[in-house]
């Protein structure tokens, strides 16, 4: 068969277009991307912006290859593993997919990204094959390794497959990013969007704080931006809001909403929290960070104060993008 050049398109570029991903939640990706060197992907997954079967809708679309249902590659292998030849294996082991079996004359492998496709292409057992390519999730494919190694039998669920996701110290919340103090003022300039600016700033909070949250409040609801763990929550209500234009440092149940935010984001009771917001147009943005139940309190607020007219300033420029050079 012919074998035409393969040039996928950025799968930043194509997960924004596909409408599977905000151009703010592309840039949390990339600066994850960057501080870990981790696959975009993998970092939009291990920020809980994207799940893993979006991720392989997008792959699939960047290899220009079809993709397998979700738990049908380790039972393709399981059905093949009778018929398995010696150079499946070392096709496998060069070019980085799994061989699901062959039919009529052509192997069918699956990949987890394009990146595998220009090694299959570069492959000097390429002339020996002709082939077809299938795009999997990365748990789809760990799966099928399992399977070949004897470690487990088809039908084991993504859930099931111990390690697959990268394990939970490497989650580190719904929409944050490990970033450092200092780091998080140039960051929040870079910021394109009011999502990724509150995301930053609460990544920034929990050098204070061991519960944090960005917020958005628009009318009388509140939805999530940010929080320091893990699971994105539905919106709730929040009647009674009122602008405070000076952060309040004290007990939950001094402020109006302040049960309502620990309850809404499954924190602890506190001892203590903060609670500081600033408007953006009809909405406003609204820091959380709280303590745990029976621990000294600590984050003076002369300690963020820095903190906060750095994203008070970054929504300005927000506010006004003829200001920003």
């Amino acid at each position: 068969m012919e074998y035409a050049e393969i040039t996928p398109n950025a799968l930043g570029f194509i997960l924004v277009g596909e409408g599977l991903i905000t151009r703010g939640d592309l840039y949390l990706g990339l600066r994850e991307h960057e501080r870990t060197g981790a696959p975009l992907g993998h970092s939009l997954k291990v920020l809980g912006l994207l799940d893993e079967e979006k991720l392989t809708e997008a792959l699939a679309i960047q290899a220009h290859c079809p993709r397998l249902s979700a738990g049908l590659l380790p039972e393709l292998v399981a059905e093949a593993m009778g018929s398995r030849l010696p150079e499946w294996e070392s096709l496998e082991s060069e070019v980085g997919a799994v061989v699901c079996g062959a039919h009529a004359g052509r192997l069918y492998l699956a990949v987890t990204d394009a990146r595998a496709i220009d090694k299959l292409l570069d492959s000097r057992l390429l002339p020996d094959f002709d082939f077809g390519v299938y795009v999997v999730s990365e748990s789809d494919f760990m799966a099928a390794q399992r399977v070949l190694s004897g470690e487990a039998t088809a039908g084991t669920s993504e859930g099931q497959i111990e390690g697959s996701d990268g394990g939970s110290d490497e989650t580190i919340g719904f929409g944050m990013c490990q970033i450092g103090y200092y780091e998080a003022s140039e960051a929040l300039f870079e910021a394109p969007d009011f999502r990724s600016l509150g995301a930053i700033a609460a990544s920034a909070l929990v050098h204070f704080f061991p519960n944090v949250a960005a917020v958005q409040v628009s009318g009388d609801e509140l939805t999530l931006l940010a929080k320091s763990s893990p699971g994105e929550i539905g919106p709730r209500s929040a009647q009674g809001f009122e602008m405070h234009t000076e952060p309040f440092y004290g007990a939950a149940a001094e402020h109006p909403l302040g049960s309502v935010f620990l309850e809404w984001l499954g924190f602890q009771e506190s001892p203590a929290i903060l609670v500081v917001c600033w408007s953006l147009g009809d909405s406003f943005l609204v820091l959380v960070g709280s303590h745990e139940a029976g621990q000294d309190i600590y984050g003076d607020l002369n300690d963020v104060a820095g903190l906060f007219q750095e994203v008070e300033t970054a929504l300005n420029v927000l506010n006004n993008p003829a200001t920003n050079g």
